[in-house]
């Protein structure tokens, strides 16, 4: 049962998931996407994470998570598995914005360039779905950040409406983007 499997996973003491356990995360999310045209890349899912840890009142896992991992289509041991690891990463995200000590960075850090974007992408997504009153007031009260962040996001869609160099400058502000749309909804 999924939901049993979810209650489980959140039922056990947080340990990080180290980079490298990421990087087999995220390739191992890839592959699945790219066996079942379903899912969600890691990437996308550290942005969504990153939403919910800000968001005022955050949706049961059971709300996303089905959509997120197509654990219908695994193994139960993979399923559980899967799992396990997107439940660390959901910790890891929140831990950033209230532990001072955490070392936690967005995989993008550490991998690709369009990584950022669909970190964007699913930042941008976590909160239109999620927080969206308090996010349409940054918007209008934060226009270049919340254009910055948009823009990133919308080079993830790869429609062809942002050039490089846009991508490249909405690139180098993402996170203190994100931090200052933090701070506005902590307030």
């Amino acid at each position: 049962n999924q939901f049993a499997c979810i209650f489980a996973v959140m039922q056990e003491p947080h340990t990080p998931l180290t980079l490298e356990q990421r990087i087999a995360l995220a390739d191992r999310l890839d592959d699945l996407i790219n066996e079942l045209d379903a899912g969600w890349s890691l990437p996308v899912m550290e942005g969504f994470f990153m939403a919910l840890a800000m968001t005022p009142t955050p949706p049961d896992t059971s709300v996303w998570l089905g959509e997120a991992l197509p654990v219908g289509s695994l193994s139960e041991e993979e399923a559980e598995a899967l799992t396990t690891d997107v439940m660390r990463v959901l910790d890891d995200v929140h831990d950033f914005f209230t532990n001072e000590d955490s070392e936690w960075m967005p995989l993008f850090i550490h991998t690709e360039p369009m990584d950022a974007a669909l970190t964007a992408l699913g930042f941008v997504q976590g909160l239109e779905n999620f927080a969206a009153k308090p996010w349409k007031k940054y918007v209008a009260g934060h226009k270049k950040s919340a254009s910055s962040i948009r823009t990133l996001a919308n080079f993830a869609l790869e429609d062809g409406t942002v050039t490089q160099a846009q991508f490249e400058a909405a690139e180098k502000t993402f996170m203190e983007c994100v931090f200052d749309v933090y701070e506005f909804f902590s307030d």
